[in-house]
């Protein structure tokens, strides 16, 4: 059955889609997040309480004192607390503390890491069943639900790829594939054309009927059958320039590092399907 308020975002261009994310260069924290679309049945735009979480998140973020430690779970659940709108989403928030990237994450957004052109990590997804994922909301007479939020960390080293995105990404592209990617592209590639590789590479992936995609795997892993898994999330067509700090960009086309030692480039797009993704350098 068709959703007619579905169709309107889907057609509507002044529509933002359903992920949202925030880079803050300074205190060299990142998060993504990916509203839940089952909101679009209640005729609810599930993108702003995505957006309006990320930017309560980046506003408690620089509240911090200047040399205030960065606590992830602590700054999610009060980034929640003042978020209004109706609708969910997932989340997961990351900060490099030296050598040490430390993570909280509620779903399935994520990331990976890849070392010599190799996984070697990949944050853990929380969900209650399949394809039901944790997490954060506000809900219709029922206001705020209490938040699992997982907390993780990892060494990272010179030299190594962080990947991080939604599920419109991991849905559509296994890790393999990615490592198949970097090693195609060679040495340090340009970040924004490592994002335009990966993203066309899962569009691609999400529109064939002959693929078997990680979505299709884990749900055929479950006893799901007989269905066609591609073409997640909404399908207008919008192409977002680079954002972020623009003194981040800067750094990069001068191919010079200063502390605080990591590069971050984001691309977002919409193909077929909405995704967010990101590609950051540890330098």
């Amino acid at each position: 059955m068709s959703n007619p308020f579905l169709k309107k975002l889907e057609s509507n261009p002044e529509s933002l889609g359903e992920d949202a994310h925030f880079i803050c260069q300074e205190r060299q924290t990142f998060g993504v997040v990916d509203g839940v679309g089952g909101w679009a049945m209640k005729g609810i735009d599930y993108g702003i309480f995505a957006r309006e979480l990320m930017s309560d998140y980046l506003t408690a973020l620089r509240s911090l004192k200047p040399k205030g430690d960065v606590n992830l779970k602590k700054i999610l659940l009060k980034a929640h607390s003042k978020t209004v709108a109706l609708g969910s989403s997932t989340a997961c928030v990351v900060t490099l503390k030296r050598d040490r990237l430390c993570y909280a994450n509620v779903g399935d957004s994520g990331f990976m890491v890849f070392r010599g052109k190799r996984l070697v990590y990949r944050s853990p997804t929380q969900h209650s069943f399949f394809n039901y994922p944790f997490s954060l909301g506000n809900w219709v007479q029922k206001g705020k639900r209490r938040a699992s939020v997982f907390l993780g960390e990892f060494d990272v080293e010179q030299g190594d790829i962080v990947v991080a995105g939604t599920d419109g990404l991991f849905d559509n592209l296994f890790g393999s594939e990615i490592e198949e990617i970097l090693q195609e592209h060679g040495g340090r590639s340009c970040p924004q054309d490592l994002a335009w590789t990966i993203t066309t590479v899962a569009s691609m992936n999400s529109t064939s009927e002959d693929y078997d995609s990680p979505f299709a795997v884990a749900a055929e892993s479950e006893g799901i059958e007989h269905l066609f898994f591609g073409l997640t999330g909404s399908t207008h067509l919008t192409r977002d320039p680079v954002t972020g700090p623009g003194r981040v960009l800067k750094l990069w086309l001068k191919a010079h590092v200063v502390e605080p030692n990591i590069l971050l480039f984001y691309m977002s797009f919409d193909f077929c399907f909405y995704l967010s993704l990101m590609i950051l350098f540890i330098c």
